[in-house]
């Protein structure tokens, strides 16, 4: 393939990848208590969110933050967050009595932990996991195509907030015939080359 036609070729996915950004849409969800009840360290808590994904769309990218989260004295500590698949709607508290370890453990897949390494005053630290560079995009995709997806909050200590959010970017699923097209194109210009050199 010549330059000329890498570059036609070129333009060509790129106007399709630009069309398909600009498609983009997002979505932010927030539990109620919007603070998880600034969860507390007797208790464990899921959280459960519908209609993620509009129907005939992808998630593209996701981050859950947590604002201004801090815990409550200065002590060891560690938050467990999980993704899970199907958990109830809404939000539903558990006991775990300050049990150890991660009340959710084998449940979904992990998302991540945090740690105040401070405790006893507000640092103004926002908690944010990039579900997409922790590369769980394809499982939150799958999750979400049953109806429903949500996250587990283990605390072993209580940590205030600001509250909890969730924010979601979707995109068109590009349809067969659109890729098709594509395609297409891209092979017929090397069809071309190819005669051309024949």
């Amino acid at each position: 393939m010549n330059h000329r036609n890498i570059r036609i070729a070129s333009a060509v996915a790129g106007l399709f990848i630009t069309a398909l950004a600009s498609a983009q849409t997002t979505h932010t969800f927030t539990p109620n208590p919007v603070d998880l009840n600034d969860l507390d360290h007797f208790k464990a808590y899921t959280w459960g969110i519908d209609n993620v994904v509009p129907a005939g769309q992808m998630i593209t990218g996701a981050t859950l933050t947590i604002t201004n989260i801090y815990n409550w004295t200065h002590e060891d500590n560690i938050l467990y967050v999980n993704m899970l698949n199907q958990p109830a709607l809404g939000v539903t508290e558990f006991t775990d009595d300050k049990a150890a370890g991660n009340y959710f453990e084998g449940q979904g897949k992990v998302v991540g932990t945090f740690t105040d390494p401070v405790g006893g005053h507000s640092t103004n630290t926002n908690l944010t996991f990039d579900l997409g560079k922790l590369g769980l995009l394809d499982t939150m995709n799958q999750y979400a195509k049953d109806g429903r997806v949500g996250f587990s909050f283990d605390p072993d200590c209580h940590y205030f907030n600001d509250g909890v959010k969730l924010t979601v970017t979707t995109a068109a699923v590009p349809e067969p015939a659109s890729l098709a097209v594509l395609g297409l194109g891209i092979f017929g210009l090397v069809r071309r080359k190819k005669n051309k050199n024949s």
